[in-house]
């Protein structure tokens, strides 16, 4: 079936902008409840960019989570998605990624993160990373998946990994 797959970008391994994120979310949430397809969301907060990055229209920061969303796509495959968010985190969509595979991926990202340092007035800074990820659970949505990413990056300290808990409806 032509739609089982997940659906490679217009242009591969381009970082996205928030409303192509939100549009590719909704797509994949879609096509993972219609074909009982795995789906993983990671969401990657740099904990020090504020303190790395002071600029006052905000232009250096957004020009240094773009190339880290550059830098990104380039470990992901051709049908993930990577861009931008607003408040300066990353969010990644891994459609087919089971938890597993999105804490894989997110290992691989953060040692990639961990290789840059950026340069700023002739001092190289180290940047401090967390990711959260979750994954598509039935009757999720796609605003469900990414805030719940982006709580357990907030929350599970800096230089960490954390799956996001899974809600589940009490049953008597």
């Amino acid at each position: 079936m032509a739609d089982e797959g997940a659906t490679a970008p217009e242009e591969p391994n381009q970082p996205a902008t928030s409303a192509e994120l939100q549009r590719r979310l909704r797509e994949e949430v879609a096509r993972a409840a219609r074909n009982g397809t795995a789906l993983a969301t990671l969401a990657i907060v740099i904990e020090n960019l504020d303190d790395v990055v002071h600029d006052g229209d905000g232009s250096l920061r957004d020009r240094t989570t773009a190339y880290l969303a550059d830098t990104l796509a380039s470990e992901l495959r051709a049908y993930d998605r990577v861009g931008q968010w607003p408040g300066g985190a990353l969010v990644v969509i891994l459609p087919g990624a089971d938890a597993i595979e999105a804490e894989r991926v997110a290992r691989r990202l953060l040692a990639r993160i961990r290789s840059v340092k950026l340069e700023i007035g002739g001092e190289r800074h180290p940047l401090t990373v967390t990711i959260g990820f979750a994954n598509f659970a039935a009757e999720a949505t796609g605003d469900d998946l990414l805030l719940r990413a982006l709580s357990a990056a907030r929350h599970a300290g800096a230089e960490r990994i954390q799956l996001a808990a899974v809600e589940s409806p009490n049953v008597f």
